[in-house]
């Protein structure tokens, strides 16, 4: 038994007996949360096998590190090692409801272009569906292309900025100006801005104002001279340099008893406040495979260390905008919440290459 035991701790030989019972224990602890008991096993699911043989393979399965017994008296659940087994060799490739896809495509269909209103929503898709906590990292705009910038006057010497990058996203930005501008010199600075930040990343324009304007200090165009210190103005904002992040649905976890101990909570929801190791998290994630799945310590913070995290990539033609994903508790349904990370992040690529 000893030697079976070993052969089988390589995961790759691990017999089908063993695959279905621990299958079936993650299956029923996702649905209810309560260890599972061999008794469970037997009357739930059709192995044909008596309770004490069940009881050897859960010893087995424990000794190998898959599950584990919260206390003496209960039945078996999954440890970290058992989740990450049962995603990478358990589970089937599925997919999402034909509802929830049709879902998803009518809450985009009549979306606003301009990024807060795309995460915030994308987030709030997320965690409705999910029933947990949505989540999506906002394009860094510095990284972005820069297309085309428009000003609207507004009052006074106050105008509405409205900066549009090559994904088709728009960020809008409202500022103040201490000279002033008549509605033909306007026009001609947004001509002469959209000519010099043309075809460049955000961070390259903000190198570029900055280069014009050293070589225009001698000049005495006030018209460039303004348009350079207008464009600076409004790329100066650290905002740019920086990515946000979007969260929904923070207290749909406070009623899952994996957070009845208030000290976890109250460091989770501060985690979620606080954001920013949230968003060293996800922005790590950028280069990575496709969809990233982290189970508790698998995160490496230990903030979020009780839940799962799922995310996907959403890009523009071959450019990685963000991720978006789903935080959870360590038992959330995989197999129903991977699928749909999948393909709201694909909805919204396709959604932004459309404004492209």
């Amino acid at each position: 038994m000893v030697k079976f035991r070993q052969a089988i701790i390589s995961m790759e030989n691990l017999d089908p007996r063993y695959k279905n019972i621990l299958k079936a224990i993650i299956d029923e602890y996702i649905f209810t949360g309560e260890p599972v008991g061999s008794k469970t096993i037997v009357s739930q699911y059709p192995f044909n096998l008596s309770a004490a043989t069940i009881r050897n393979v859960m010893a087995d399965l424990s000794d190998m590190g898959l599950i584990q017994k919260p206390h003496v008296s209960a039945g078996r659940q999954p440890t970290e090692k058992g989740f990450r087994f049962y995603v990478d060799s358990l589970l089937t490739a599925s997919d999402i409801s034909a509802k929830e896809k049709e879902l998803i495509i009518r809450k985009y269909k009549f979306s606003s272009k301009d990024i807060p209103s795309l995460m915030k929503l994308t987030s709030d898709i997320l965690s409705s569906l999910s029933q947990f906590v949505g989540i999506i990292l906002a394009p860094k705009v510095d990284e972005n292309i820069f297309k085309h910038i428009e000003f609207v006057h507004l009052h006074s010497n106050n105008y509405l900025v409205i900066l549009v990058t090559h994904s088709g996203l728009v960020n809008n930005k409202f500022i103040a100006i201490d000279f002033d501008l008549n509605s033909s010199e306007l026009k001609r600075m947004e001509n002469y801005l959209n000519q010099v930040m043309g075809g460049l990343s955000i961070a390259q324009v903000r190198t570029t104002i900055l280069h014009e304007m050293r070589k225009e200090e001698t000049t005495c165009n006030s018209m460039i001279n303004k348009a350079l210190a207008l464009g600076n103005i409004i790329l100066s904002d650290e905002n740019y340099q920086m990515a946000e992040l979007f969260i929904n649905g923070q207290y749909n976890i406070i009623d899952l008893p994996e957070f009845a101990d208030l000290d976890k909570l109250k460091q989770l929801m501060k985690t979620l406040q606080e954001r920013k190791k949230l968003i060293s998290l996800l922005d790590a994630t950028t280069n990575t495979s496709e969809i990233q799945i982290f189970i508790g310590s698998e995160s490496g913070s230990k903030e979020i260390s009780d839940c799962s995290l799922v995310t996907a990539k959403y890009r523009q033609d071959n450019q990685v905008l963000g991720t978006l994903g789903v935080i959870g508790p360590k038992r959330m349904d995989y197999g129903r919440i991977i699928p749909m990370v999948n393909f709201t992040a694909k909805i919204l690529s396709k959604l932004i290459g459309d404004y492209s």
